[in-house]
């Protein structure tokens, strides 16, 4: 894959990662997994790699605790990761509360707070959202461009939007045309 994307002239990749290892039990912990992908990518000189630690704010209490509990308290793995790229429902703002001073710490700490807004639901969940947390960058954030305040904000506060699309057009936030 390293070849592939550099023989493209890609220079920068984002790879999202599960922070808890269950579906691959040969692999003992996340910092082993990126350990191992950094071992069969190219030079740095060629094609740098962060990783961003996935969260899903619609999973369980007790995995979401154990998610932050390992990021939060296991410095290998925090020290490998970026940022963090959380994907959440309207359904999941009572937890995006309840994790919301973790969140605010590790973004103090230096981690990128990536979320996926702006591609299924519309900006009053989004300015819900952004309320409560400003993130470095926004997933999809195509329908986010249709409301002037939500787009006040992202310029004021420079949030980077990440436009995919292949991804937009397959969820339906975009026509093709």
């Amino acid at each position: 894959m390293g070849e592939e994307m550099t023989s493209s002239g890609i220079g920068h990749v984002d790879l999202r990662v599960g922070v808890i290892m269950r579906r691959w039990p040969w692999i003992a912990s996340l910092a082993d997994a990126i350990e191992t992908f950094r071992a069969e990518l190219p030079g740095p000189d060629t094609l740098n790699v962060s990783f961003l630690g996935a969260v899903n704010l619609s999973k369980p209490h007790h995995l979401l605790d154990t998610v932050f509990g390992r990021i939060m308290e296991d410095a290998r793995t925090a020290g490998l990761l970026t940022g963090l790229d959380i994907n959440m429902q309207p359904a999941d703002l009572a937890t995006l509360d309840r994790y919301l001073t973790p969140l605010r710490d590790l973004q103090r700490s230096g981690l990128r707070i990536n979320i996926h807004l702006g591609e299924l639901f519309g900006a009053r969940f989004s300015r819900h959202v952004l309320s409560r947390i400003i993130p470095t960058r926004i997933g999809h954030g195509v329908l986010l461009l249709d409301d002037a305040e939500t787009v006040q904000l992202i310029r004021e506060h420079q949030i980077c939007l990440d436009m995919c699309p292949v991804s937009n057009t397959r969820l339906g936030a975009m026509l093709g045309s």
